[in-house]
């Protein structure tokens, strides 16, 4: 795959069932297959469905930042 623009490319439209599309899309991602199109570009951050996940993401790295900080201290 390259960056160049005349470079052959497809547009579909994937509907996957919610049980299945995290590891059908980390293999796209892992062979850089994927583009993504934001089709909810009008709803702002807070009203999009996977809000929650987002945040319940940063509060993990926060808490495994904290737990480093910690085994540091302890030179652990």
């Amino acid at each position: 795959m390259t960056l160049f623009r005349s470079e052959t490319m497809g547009f579909y439209h994937l509907i996957l069932p919610t049980e299945s599309s995290w590891e059908i899309l980390n293999e796209l991602g892992r062979l850089s297959l994927v583009h993504f199109v934001d089709l909810n570009g009008s709803l702002s951050a807070v009203n999009r469905p996977f809000t929650n996940y987002i945040k319940r993401c940063d509060e993990i790295l926060l808490k495994m930042d904290q737990i480093k900080k910690q085994m540091k201290s302890f030179e652990v």
